[in-house]
């Protein structure tokens, strides 16, 4: 059973990480020649690179 200490951390960690994502995303653009699917994976390994540091 999770305890209530690990119930704290897991709100904590469910309220912060997506706004990670939110400020992360916003300021990225890359050029149009790049295909959207290697665009969206350097998108995503970023905010998942600081929210996992972060925590």
């Amino acid at each position: 059973m999770i305890g209530t200490k690990g119930l704290i951390c897991a709100f904590l960690v469910a309220f912060i990480v997506p706004n990670i994502y939110y400020f992360c995303f916003k300021p990225i653009t890359l050029p149009d020649a790049i295909s959207q699917n290697i665009a969206q994976a350097f998108k995503n390994s970023i905010p998942f690179a600081l929210a996992t540091t972060f925590f």
